[in-house]
């Protein structure tokens, strides 16, 4: 009986509120969300970011590019807009330049050479989908429509989106019904290891998103905050990997 009392506000809310909806998207509704694109395109951000390391955190103004095919070119600036420090991405090699330092780090795009700069071990292809708003999902869209589970939220208005794989972390993806807008995202493994992406603000004209944060468990974190973003036709040579100044020492990172 105590137990049916707890339960009873919440049994008359969900009929007084008409949550949850008698019909759900299906996972195979959302696939598609996730495919690649016929077309390969780029974004492009400004703004501030902040990275947050287990013995450190940094600030600075920044000009981002990043295209599907998991290409980035991220640019930092400190005071009166001095260039600081700079990572170029080809999608399988990467390029770090610290200018204040006068060196520079050369190696694979590998999601743990990758981790020692942005703070994050995803590899460039799931960094796109992060800066995109669709969440780093491990699983080909195809596989959604059939590994993954639907159902309501406590909180009306957004639904969840589960996916288990043995190849790959749980996921747990809270959407907003209307329009399928991920608001955030939480990443599980065996290990224990975890990390959450929230999305806080979008740019309505693009859809992308304008505010995000990811935090992991071992106290690495990145927050972004773009004045802009938008999509822009997709161009190679934006993600060459630069020729560096003689006189600048180049550390492996494999």
């Amino acid at each position: 009986m105590k137990k049916f009392l707890i339960l009873l506000p919440l049994l008359l809310y969900g009929c007084v509120s008409g949550w949850p909806p008698a019909q759900l998207p299906t996972a195979s509704d959302m696939a598609a969300g996730w495919q690649k694109p016929a077309q390969p395109y780029s974004i492009k951000m400004r703004g501030e970011m902040m990275l947050y390391l287990p013995n450190a955190q940094y600030a600075a103004e920044h000009t981002l590019m990043i295209a599907s095919g998991g290409q980035f070119r991220l640019e930092m600036f400190g005071p009166f807009e001095k260039r600081v420090f700079s990572i170029f991405c080809d999608g399988a090699n990467m390029l770090a330049i610290s200018y204040d330092e006068n060196r520079a780090w050369y190696g694979a795009a590998t999601p743990a050479n990758l981790a020692r700069f942005v703070g994050m071990d995803l590899n460039p292809g799931h960094i796109f989908m992060v800066l995109s708003g669709r969440a780093p999902f491990w699983l080909k869209s195809e596989d959604i429509a059939a590994r993954g589970q639907v159902m309501a939220s406590s909180n009306p208005g957004e639904i969840l989106l589960m996916l288990d794989s043995a190849s790959g972390p749980r996921q747990s993806i809270t959407l907003k019904l209307t329009d399928l807008r991920v608001l955030e995202a939480s990443l599980k493994e065996d290990d224990g290891r975890l990390f959450d992406i929230v999305y806080k603000r979008w740019q309505e004209d693009s859809g992308l998103p304008l505010s995000l944060e990811l935090k992991a468990s071992d106290s690495r974190g990145l927050s972004i905050y773009n004045d802009s973003a938008r999509q822009q036709a997709f161009d190679k040579s934006d993600f060459s990997l630069p020729a560096l100044p003689a006189n600048m020492p180049v550390y492996s990172l494999d």
